[in-house]
């Protein structure tokens, strides 16, 4: 059975969002959010604890991401208030188990339901369900970039389109671009825990006709292979619900599976960061359509000109 590593900071209320984003880089699932009322504060009158947490695998590569993020919160603490991360170990199941209490049922946008593969759901005629169980990829509609980037494909996506999840996670995206009408939909990581998780969670929701997952990329990487062209045919949507520098990396690759006329979903960005990522895929014929907002998080809604 494999091992994790549970890295955790306690942060004011202020700075969560600063703090998921940073941590969140490091860990293909991103950061989650805890927040605790205090035993002697139970009818929670005063602010929670609350507490930033990502997973790394106890292995050579998530040494290596831990010794970076600690790095990178180094930095950050000369900016905010930010004590010395706690480093808790878990083995696979004893996480599955604790993590557990965070998810329930989840209703997002105007009709799409998050459920829990734990939980039991009676659903209305109109709403589209997905089941899901984030393993240790996390991905549950939970971060206000996943919830921006379900809004924004339910208002956008056309029935009998091919869509491209750039980053699945957990495939919670890539599931619901198949419930809402995608011909097909191909999913990408470069982490192989999220392709097995997704995968599971494709099998569960009975997709496996509709969407594939595969380990690779788009973007020459170390971590992971390039997809060959031959499955990257233009495609009507893509989405990519990562980090900034990442997004502004692959700008040219996301224009060029992008289809003319094509929309690309770009979610992971905070008010700061929506100017420069613009820009970046501008240069490439992405022109942004609109830009939904939750907080300090932001989803652009770009279109890909014509030649």
């Amino acid at each position: 059975m494999s091992k994790w590593m549970e890295i955790s900071v306690e942060v004011p209320d202020e700075a969560v969002d600063a703090i998921q984003e940073v941590m969140g880089r490091f860990s293909s699932g991103g950061a989650v959010v805890e927040k605790v009322i205090p035993e002697d504060n139970p009818l929670g009158l005063e602010p929670t604890k609350a507490f930033v947490k990502v997973y790394l695998p106890y292995n050579r590569q998530g040494l290596s991401r831990k010794k970076r993020l600690e790095e990178a919160l180094w930095h950050l603490s000369n900016i905010l208030p930010i004590p010395t991360p706690s480093v808790r170990y878990w083995e696979e199941g004893e996480w599955l188990e604790a993590w557990k209490k965070f998810y329930t049922v989840l209703h997002i946008g105007e009709r799409l339901v998050v459920k829990p593969s734990w939980e039991s759901y009676a659903p209305a005629p109109e709403e589209v369900v997905v089941e899901l169980d984030p393993g240790l990829a996390f991905g549950t509609g939970l971060h206000p970039s996943t919830r921006l980037c379900l809004i924004a494909m339910e208002k956008v996506l056309k029935p009998g389109e091919r869509v491209l999840d750039v980053g699945t996670g957990s495939g919670i995206l890539a599931l619901f671009a198949a419930k809402l009408g995608a011909r097909e939909v191909l999913a990408l990581d470069i982490d192989r825990i999220a392709v097995k998780v997704a995968r599971e969670n494709v099998a569960r929701n009975g997709l496996k006709g509709k969407v594939k997952v595969r380990w690779g990329t788009i973007i020459r990487t170390e971590e992971a292979p390039l997809v060959d062209a031959s499955a990257l045919k233009p495609f009507g949507l893509v989405l990519v619900n990562i980090t900034a520098p990442v997004i502004k990396s692959m700008a040219k690759e996301l224009a060029a599976v992008t289809a003319p006329e094509g929309l690309v979903i770009a979610s992971g960005l905070i008010q700061n960061q929506k100017e420069e990522t613009a820009e970046a895929l501008s240069t490439w014929g992405l022109e942004v359509q609109k830009e939904i907002s939750s907080q300090e998080w932001v989803a652009l809604i770009l279109r890909k000109s014509r030649p």
